[in-house]
């Protein structure tokens, strides 16, 4: 059986929200495990809530599956009206709104890929990029 979970990237124009994991120097989005009878959207919004305490305004964007044998997580790409400021959890030691083309270097793998994508789907339509999802 695999393990599954989800998450928010949350976006502000060419910024993404990003969040340092405690004694890893490794920076994620919020997000995590999902519980067996959630589904992967409540799982985001609960994560979301625990790892920076609130579920902020989006235009939920599309999402991105990331899959491995072990592990099937949702990315979801969700565009806020302003930038917002987090109280964390005890997991993550930092957070910050970074741009999509200064991407901090320790960057989870998925997550990297995830904003490479979104930064060639605005480059290319030259419009609002969500209406292409």
């Amino acid at each position: 059986m695999k393990n599954k979970g989800a998450g928010f990237l949350f976006m502000h124009g060419d910024k993404v929200l990003l969040l340092k994991k405690r004694n890893k120097n490794l920076w994620d989005i919020p997000g995590g495990h999902k519980e067996p009878k959630e589904s992967f959207i409540e799982a985001a919004k609960r994560e979301s809530k625990e790892e920076i305490g609130k579920l902020p305004k989006y235009k939920k964007a599309g999402y991105s599956l990331s899959e491995s044998k072990k592990y099937k997580f949702k990315i979801y790409f969700a565009e806020v009206d302003k930038l917002f400021s987090c109280e964390l959890s005890e997991e993550h030691e930092s957070w910050g709104w970074f741009n999509i083309k200064n991407l901090p270097h320790k960057l989870h793998k998925k997550i990297r890929g995830a904003v490479q994508f979104l930064q060639q789907e605005k480059n290319q339509t030259k419009q609002d990029w969500f209406s292409s999802f």
